[in-house]
Order: structure tokens, then sequence, then C-alpha cells
């Protein structure tokens, strides 16, 4: 036994339910106080009835000090490999002792990769100084680095911190330094990164694991916490406070006639990377821009999945008012997308023109909506729209026209016979007490027939429609004089049309509603001399 020798070992254990296989090879030299082994090569792989199979390999050069009972270890290499699913593991351990009270490793590198049905996992990491006793595992310092691919969605993390594994079960991490960074299409001008500092505790055997972290996503103070249960997959609750996330700086850049390029992208939507996701979170964000649109103070319980991502409970500070409500993403065949939202004493102009580019009414109210939409792409989501809505205004404008002036000069407009448009710029409006109005949605086209306008000098009834597919407005509105304030005129009544483009419509008067009913032209002639003559008869002094 002693001098210069070659051990080979083989064997296979059975239990019924999972079988090992064992293959020793070591070329050694024994002396009386040493064994070393050169080369040692040991195989170790362990199957079940599901024929999943996991192979352990361990390679290097062994010292045994026989008289001290301490092993010394050289230039050692560990793999493990397993094909359902397909995990790859590879160490490094360029020198450990190894007693009966402890193990000493200077250096520890680990690197591998996890291949699932829909993504892929690389990590990268070293530990330094890593000590293994009875009260558990340290390492002065690790640094990890993870990378996740799913798709064209890239998420990379490295994480920094000494190491404790209190009795290979209670896993401390703390000075923490995490640093992440997402790639993907869905933010085509950029990238999401964030610095954390914070701690990192959990229960191995359980799964658990607590992180608690504040710093910046690119510039901006963050905090966020997330309890992870459960492995493959993960499931997590977290919570997440930043102060302002300006997505413009990610988002596909507008048109200039674009209010917010998303609603007009025509792009197929890419919803895989709602396969990262298995939370239940509480979101509270300071500021949130997307194109001219801004909302501030928001506070919402979301929960997400491979198949639905949900905002309830929201809340927030928009155009001077308030927003309440809950919004739900589905990914089926085409995406389905449920919106439910109320606000109140928000100021409408500029809600409209960051949104549509549409300023055309001002005044402050409430409103409320219910829509669903169906689509493959945004565009194609709005141009979907149905379900219903409802506005009330209060103390405020309608611009671009000025009925009251329309209603002076309405001998001038009459004479003519023509369909001539009325003049409409920004610099006229007309003022109201209230003004309130419904809306069925359907396939994009917001259809209304009770819009009601009460001022102190003119009250006005309208019908028509919206469509948002096209962007054009098609609007019949009845101006009927305050005869408080025009007695004279109390029984007028001019129908007025508005039509063409949602951002630039036309004003005109509405020949037709005045020969309503007629069917040949001499009898429609006849009835536009009638009605002519009777208003300019009426409003003439």
């Amino acid at each position: 036994m002693r001098g210069d020798a070659k051990l080979q070992l083989g064997g296979r254990l059975n239990d019924g339910k999972r079988t090992l296989t064992l293959r020793l090879d070591v070329p050694y030299r024994l002396d009386d106080r040493h064994l070393r082994a050169k080369a040692l090569t040991l195989d170790a792989q362990l199957a079940n009835r599901r024929q999943d199979a996991g192979l352990l390999s361990v390679h290097g050069d062994l010292d045994v000090d026989l008289r001290q009972g301490v092993v010394s270890a050289d230039r050692v290499r560990l793999g493990y490999r397993l094909d359902q699913p397909q995990l790859k593991v590879d160490a490094s351990i360029p020198h450990a002792t190894l007693s009966l009270a402890r193990m000493e490793m200077p250096t520890l590198s680990v690197e591998g990769s996890l291949q699932l049905a829909q993504a892929e996992h690389r990590f990268k990491g070293r530990l330094e100084t890593l000590k293994l006793t009875e009260a558990g595992l340290y390492a002065d310092h690790s640094r990890v680095e993870l990378v996740t691919r799913r798709g064209e969605h890239t998420v990379t993390a490295t994480l920094s911190a000494p190491v404790q594994l209190v009795a290979l079960e209670r896993l401390m991490m703390a000075p923490l330094t995490l640093e992440t960074r997402l790639t993907t299409p869905v933010l085509p001008r950029g990238q999401l990164a964030a610095r954390l500092e914070g701690a990192l505790d959990g229960s191995v055997s359980e799964g658990r694991f607590n992180l608690r972290t504040a710093g910046r996503l690119d510039g901006t103070p963050l905090t966020l916490t997330v309890e992870q249960t459960g492995l493959f997959p993960p499931q997590h609750k977290a919570t997440l406070a930043l102060d302002k996330l300006d997505l413009n700086r990610y988002l596909p850049e507008p048109k200039p006639e674009q209010a917010v390029a998303l609603l007009q992208d025509k792009t197929p939507l890419k919803l895989d990377w709602m396969d990262f996701l298995h939370l239940r979170s509480k979101v509270d964000i300071g500021e949130l821009n997307m194109g001219r649109f801004r909302v501030r103070d928001v506070h919402a319980d979301v929960s997400a999945d491979g198949k639905r991502f949900a905002v309830d409970n929201l809340s927030a500070r928009i155009y001077q008012g308030t927003l309440s409500g809950s919004a739900e993403l589905v990914r089926d065949k085409d995406v389905r997308l449920t919106v439910r939202q109320k606000l109140d004493g928000m100021h409408i102009r500029p809600l409209l023109t960051d949104l549509f580019s549409f300023s055309r009414i001002d005044g402050q109210g409430s409103a409320e909506v219910d829509i669903v939409a169906r689509g493959s792409s945004l565009a194609a989501l709005r141009e979907s729209l149905t379900g219903h809505s409802r506005v009330r205004l209060s103390q405020g404008a309608l611009t671009g026209i000025d009925l009251v002036a329309a209603l002076k000069n309405l001998p001038a407009e009459l004479k003519d016979w023509g369909q001539t448009p009325l003049a409409g710029d920004g610099q006229q409006k007309t003022t109201f007490q209230s003004l309130s109005a419904s809306f069925d949605l359907e396939e994009g086209v917001a259809r209304n027939q009770d819009l009601r306008l009460h001022s102190q000098l003119v009250n006005v009834a309208g019908s028509g429609k919206v469509d948002l597919k096209e962007s054009i407005i098609d609007y019949a509105l009845n101006v009927k004089a305050n005869p408080r304030s025009f007695e004279r005129l109390s029984k007028v009544n001019v129908p007025l049309k508005i039509t063409g483009q949602i951002n630039a419509p036309t004003y005109a008067l509405d020949f037709n509603e005045m020969v309503k009913g007629k069917t040949t032209q001499g009898e429609k002639q006849q009835a536009l001399k009638q009605e002519l003559t009777r208003q300019i008869t009426t409003i003439l002094p």
C-alpha cells in the first residue's frame, strides 16, 4: 500500500426510486504521514424514474495529512450537468484546506447557465475568504453577475456583498450593492439602469428571501423592497417608490403632429416581457411623464404574471384634479385592455391638448371612463375602443368660435345663402357655466346624443360623433340665445355643423337642418327663403 499506486472504484446504488452511479479514479502516493492524490477524478450521476440525470464531476489534487487530519486541495474543478431543465455549473477552487472543524478557501469562482423553455439564465460569481464551520458558511466578499434573456429582453444584475449562511440555512448579505439594467425593444430609445444599496436576508430551505434597498434609477431617487418565495418560478411581493419616471427617454420619439406617439404606433405589441413577472406590488411614483402627458403622486397596487398585468386601487393627481380607478392588460390572441377610471376637478383643456392635440374645450369638472379595447398594436387598441364615458364641466369655454357674435351677426351670415364656414380661431371663445355629455364608444367611434351647454348668453344642444380612427369630428349643434340676455333673439335657433380634423375643425351654418324634410330642390329653396326671412325679420330692429 505504500509508494505510488492507483485506485479505481465503480458502483451503482439503487433504492427503488433513484439510482446513483459512481466512478472514482485516484493516482496516489502514500507514506508515513501523507496521502497525496494527483489528478483525482470523481464522477457521480443520479437518475430517478423519470430518467432525469444529474452528473457531478470533481477533478483536483489532494494532500491528506494523516497525523493532523487535515486535507489540502489544489486546482480543484467541480462541474454539474442536468438534462431537464438544462443546467450547467462549473466551479474552480485554486486552494482549500479541510479539517473536521472547518474548511477554508481563499477564493471560489462559479459560473453556469440554466436553459428553460422560454428563458436563458447565465451567472458568474466569485467569493473571497470563504470559511465553512459548524456555525455556517461565511465569505468576506462576494460578487455575482446574473444575465437573464427572454426573447429580445435582457435583464443584467450585478450583486456585491459579504455573505453569511448561518447554520447553512439563514442567508444574510449586508451591506449589499445591486446594479441592474433592462434592455428591451419595448424601450427603443434607451435602457433602464438602477444602482441600489441595502441588505438581503432569507431562508434557503423555505426558498424565501427579502431584499431592502434604496438608490437611483437613471439618476432619480428610488426605494425598493422585494420578498421572493420559491425559485422556479419565483413569486414576488414588492414595494416601489420612485421620485420621477420620464418614459420619453425610452419610448419612440413622437412626430410633431402626435401628442403621444404610442397611440399612433402600429408596431405589433410584444408582451413576452410579462414572462419575467410573477409579482404583487405597491407602487408610488412622484411624477410620471409620457409624451406631453403628466401624472403626479401616483399610487397603485400592481399584480402580474405571464398572462395578466393589472393596476388596482389607482390614485393620482392629474391636471389639477384627481384620478382613481383600475386597468387590466390580458394576453390573448389579441391583447385585451380594460380601463375604468374617474376624474374629479381636472382641467379639461390641457388634458385633451396633451393626449389628442385638441384644445377647443376649456373648463373644470369630472369624467368617468369604462372602456375595453382589443388589438395587436397600440393603434389597433385605440381604434377598437368600446364602452362608455361621461363628462361634466363648469366655468369653461368653447374656443375657436364666438356663438354670441355669431348670433349678433346672423343676418350678415344668412343673406349669402351660402355654405361659407364661420370664422374660427383661437382668439374667439364662448364661455359657459356648465357643459355635460355622455358618449357610447364602439370600435373607436364615440357617439353622443345629449350634449348640453348652458351660459348666461346662449344655450346649446348637440349630438354627433368623434372618430378616433380617422381623427375627425362630425357634430351638429343647435344654438339658442338666452332670452334674458337677448330678448329679440328668443325665437331664433341657429343650427351649426362642426366637421373636419379633431385638432382643426371647421364651423359652418347647417343649412341642411334648415330644409330638413324637404325633398325637391324647389321645396328646399322655398323653405330656406322662408326661414331666412323669418330669422332676419326677427333679428333686425
